[in-house]
């Protein structure tokens, strides 16, 4: 009731200088784009924050300007980094990019540390009876659900891939599979020393 009876006072003062009446709306019309632009930014920068800092890793190369996937290391280059402070563990890592089955489609097989991955890396959706079997294995491998679901592969699979470069072809059996949300989803983890 009483809203009602200031309304027009309120559209007569507004009428009054309708250059304040529109220089105060664009005031607030800006602060609450600004509040909010920064608002939601920080809520960003908070969640990569908080997402990225419970897992971080490093990954190490040669200076050189060589494909990411074929950087090789020595290996005493581990004991040096393992000796750093602050580092929890290390495992060498391999790429090997394949032909899924699909034309077109790369099937990405990663060469680790059977011993040390799952200390280093979470892996998402493996068992613990998965994981033995993965390191008992030299031939097995831990398929990303993503990775199973394009090429039509099931956990017991004994699956080649063909080299996309000039390279022998990589051929492992599935024991189990990661999650597809997961730091494994897309690849296929298969043994360093095999690969």
């Amino acid at each position: 009731m009483k809203a009602q009876k200031f309304l027009p006072l309120v559209v007569r003062q507004m009428r009054r200088n309708p250059r304040r009446s529109v220089l105060t709306f664009l005031g607030l019309a800006v602060s609450f784009f600004l509040f909010t632009g920064l608002e939601s930014i920080l809520f960003t920068m908070h969640k990569v924050l908080t997402r990225a800092g419970g897992n971080i890793s490093l990954f190490i190369r040669p200076k050189y300007g060589i494909p990411f996937y074929r950087a090789e290391l020595p290996q005493s280059y581990l004991g040096r980094v393992r000796s750093l402070p602050g580092v929890v563990g290390v495992t060498p890592y391999l790429f090997y990019v394949g032909k899924g089955r699909k034309d077109g489609q790369p099937a990405l097989a990663l060469g680790a540390d059977p011993d040390t991955i799952r200390a280093i890396r979470d892996m998402k959706g493996v068992s613990d009876a998965e994981y033995a079997r993965f390191r008992q294995g030299r031939t097995a491998a831990i398929v990303g659900e993503t990775t199973l679901a394009q090429n039509g592969w099931k956990v017991g699979d004994q699956v080649t891939i063909q080299s996309i470069q000039e390279g022998k072809p990589l051929a492992f059996q599935i024991v189990g599979d990661a999650a597809a949300d997961g730091n494994f989803g897309g690849v296929a983890v298969v043994h360093l020393d095999y690969l």
